[in-house]
């Protein structure tokens, strides 16, 4: 390629064409440049998509482990109700077996009676 004063040498010197030459200088360059710029951006959009797909999936996982955390939670709250009434319950049934084997020990059936009433009631 040639420079452009060799340019504007072999048109006569002419500073109309040497601008021109310059004008036409700078047009190569920035299309240069311009070019360069999007094989770059062609190299990195791959990259960014990526990056942009990985935080959607962190996004929605912890979407998801937010709502695992609350089935949880009222899991173990199911759990401990349920826990509970099969304590009143074993109560109720050790105190029929106190029952048959001491001979009527009502008193003992009579606290039984009002656990287990109380415990249903509070449901």
């Amino acid at each position: 390629m040639q420079t452009a004063e060799e340019l504007a040498s072999v048109l006569g010197g002419n500073a109309a064409i040497t601008a021109l030459a310059y004008i036409l200088a700078v047009c190569v360059i920035i299309a240069t440049v311009g070019k360069a710029l999007d094989v770059v951006q062609a190299w990195l959009r791959p990259g960014q998509k990526k990056s942009t797909d990985v935080q959607t999936c962190l996004k929605n996982d912890k979407s998801r482990l937010d709502d695992h955390d609350g089935r949880i939670s009222a899991l173990e709250k199911g759990l401990q109700k349920t826990q509970e009434g099969q304590r009143v319950t074993m109560e109720g049934v050790m105190a029929l077996l106190e029952h048959e084997l001491h001979n009527g020990n009502s008193q003992q059936m009579e606290d039984a009676s009002r656990k287990i009433q109380a415990h249903l009631l509070s449901k």
